[in-house]
């Protein structure tokens, strides 16, 4: 790969001793790469910044399948020959897709890294497609579609989807649907693998023993490809609505609240990442010991972030007997009024601080995680921020920002709501 590039290099001699080089090659390409003791195995990914919200001209679904299908055979080998190769060299590869991007990766130990990041090059750039192959893999995804759809937290997630944008492809669940997949056909995959998986639309993030030896296996490979701008809808979110729908795999009341906001900054998502300790995420946040601990309401309460290139989203989610249905929603009512007018107590963020700094600790933990945590910093903030810097920006996100944040954010009816109720 002989293409101009720029590097910079992260390296910190303190306490947490962290190595990150980052390069971005003349043709777009990015590559991050974090230096790890040589007693941890490495891992690398070669992730595509195209997910199912850059369905644009094929069905949905298309992104997610195009992952399964790469593994079923490449120019040299079949799916079967795939796996015994991996295995051959001690690798435990596999692959995820997003709404935003697809990756995949491997992890193994360090001698056999020539030979394991040549095998997952190979999957992801040299795939044939064949006909057979697609015919099998539409019944694996129905299968795990079907599945997910017998799940009531899956199906109220894609659900609320579908009512906080319009007409927009990041609003349809990753899989696709069962009509959606059984049209999706050979000019499809092609049309969405030119299209997406090109150098300036790739991250390769690695974490390992020698950063350099990595490097040069870099090198021996071509990313030479059409260089394509991926498509990529503005968002219109839809007004934050009330829905309530019946449904027959459910015999308890689901509810998911979600709240969007368009800042996509560290700070508002820093914000929103202490919210969530101090909702539900906490044994003693707010919500868990209102309604599992004082009013036994529920057994079920979670909260969580999505973090979008240019959307974040905090939701919450629980499940009870449908009896209890207007008596929960008025409880988070009361709790949402509250926090609007007087927020957290100072003893609620101090929890709440420490938490997320393990949280934060733990998600750079192993190999795997670094390297998924690599690639999302870049996708998102196309800059690494080192741990010592992360530890530090919770120390100093101050109560009175929180407060600010907490007036904008916890206005119930600005929240949208999605109720699913048995039949």
């Amino acid at each position: 790969m002989r293409t101009k590039r720029n590097t910079n290099q992260i390296t910190n001699n303190d306490d947490f001793k962290e190595n990150i080089i980052i390069k971005e090659y003349s043709n777009g390409l990015k590559i991050i790469a974090e230096e790890t003791s040589n007693l941890f195995p490495f891992s690398v990914s070669i992730s595509i910044l195209s997910g199912s919200r850059n369905e644009v001209n094929v069905p949905n679904g298309t992104a997610h399948f195009l992952e399964h299908l790469v593994f079923r055979r490449t120019k040299r080998l079949k799916s079967k020959q795939i796996a015994k190769e991996f295995e051959k060299y001690g690798a435990i590869a596999n692959a995820f897709t997003t709404k935003e991007y697809t990756s995949y990766f491997a992890t193994a130990n360090y001698k056999n890294l020539d030979y394991v990041f040549k095998l997952l090059y190979e999957v992801v750039f040299e795939p044939e497609f064949n006909q057979s192959d697609i015919n099998k893999e539409k019944k694996i995804i129905i299968d795990e579609i079907v599945s997910a759809e017998d799940d009531p937290e899956d199906l109220i997630t894609d659900k609320i989807s579908q009512i906080q944008f319009l007409n927009d492809p990041i609003a349809n669940p990753i899989a696709g649907s069962i009509s959606s997949v059984n049209e999706i056909g050979i000019s499809h995959l092609k049309y969405f693998y030119e299209e997406n998986y090109n150098p300036n639309n790739i991250i390769i993030a690695y974490a390992g023993p020698c950063i350099n030896e990595f490097l040069n296996v870099i090198e021996k490979f071509n990313f030479h490809r059409n260089i394509t701008t991926k498509p990529k809808s503005n968002l219109i979110i839809n007004k934050a609505i009330t829905l309530e729908n019946k449904s027959n795999i459910t015999n308890q009341t689901h509810l998911l609240l979600s709240n969007l906001n368009s800042k996509v900054d560290i700070e508002l998502r820093t914000g929103y990442a202490l919210f969530n300790i101090m909702i539900s995420e906490a044994m003693s946040s707010r919500l868990y010991q209102l309604l599992r601990e004082t009013k036994a309401i529920t057994y079920n309460i979670y909260s969580g972030i999505t973090n979008y290139t240019d959307l974040t989203e905090l939701y919450i989610y629980t499940s009870f007997d449908t009896k209890q249905k207007n008596k929960v929603i008025e409880l988070l009512k009361n709790e949402f009024d509250k926090l609007s007018r007087k927020s957290f107590t100072k003893s609620e963020l101090m929890i709440a601080k420490e938490l997320l700094k393990t949280y934060s600790l733990m998600e750079n933990e192993g190999t795997l995680n670094k390297i998924n945590n690599l690639t999302r910093q870049i996708m998102l903030y196309n800059k690494i921020e080192k741990s010592k810097e992360t530890i530090e920006s919770i120390d100093n996100f101050s109560f009175n920002k929180i407060n600010e944040i907490a007036r904008e954010t916890f206005i119930f009816d600005n929240w949208f709501k999605y109720i699913m109720i048995p039949e």
